[in-house]
Order: structure tokens, then sequence, then C-alpha cells
């Protein structure tokens, strides 16, 4: 991203920043390419709309609070990262 500060030296100062916008810049700087901030900014917003919906649909589909739809989002999202990578503490 070009023009200020990179996300993680902007956490170690103890600001908060977007996770998302840490794995942006973790996949432009593994990649070679360089984005501008209008790129990441227009990246970040499209991330979070499609996010946004999905709360909102299990919230009125569920018929519970955004707070609990967004809770269970993030589980099952952690809980399928474990599953495709495997649970270590089982010694499989």
């Amino acid at each position: 991203m070009r023009g200020g500060q990179p996300a993680l030296r902007r956490r170690q100062r103890g600001v908060q920043v977007d996770p998302k916008q840490l794995s942006h810049e973790w996949v432009q700087n593994h990649s070679g390419d360089r984005w501008t901030e209008e790129s990441v900014n227009q990246r970040l917003d499209a991330v979070l709309e499609r996010e946004a919906r999905r709360v909102l649909d299990r919230a009125e589909e569920e018929n519970i609070s955004y707070r609990k739809a967004a809770y269970r989002q993030g589980i099952e999202r952690i809980a399928g990262a474990i599953r495709e990578r495997g649970n270590n503490q089982d010694g499989e």
C-alpha cells in the first residue's frame, strides 16, 4: 500500500487495525504487487459489505440478534479453518 504506515506497524503502536487489512498487506507483500491505498480500501469495503450482509441475513433467518449472528459466523469460520488444516491436538 503506498502512503501511510503499514498496518502491522500501526498495530504495534497500539492503533486499532482491521485484521483484514493485515491480510491484504500480507498478500500484497508475498505476491510482489503494489496496491494503492484506494485499491486496498475498495477491497476492504467489499469484504466488509459481504460479511455484514451475511450477518444480517443470518440474524433474520435464525431470528437472533446481530451480535449472536456475528458470533456464530466467527465461530463457524474458525471451526472451518481448523477442519481444513487439521487439529494437531488430536495427534493427526
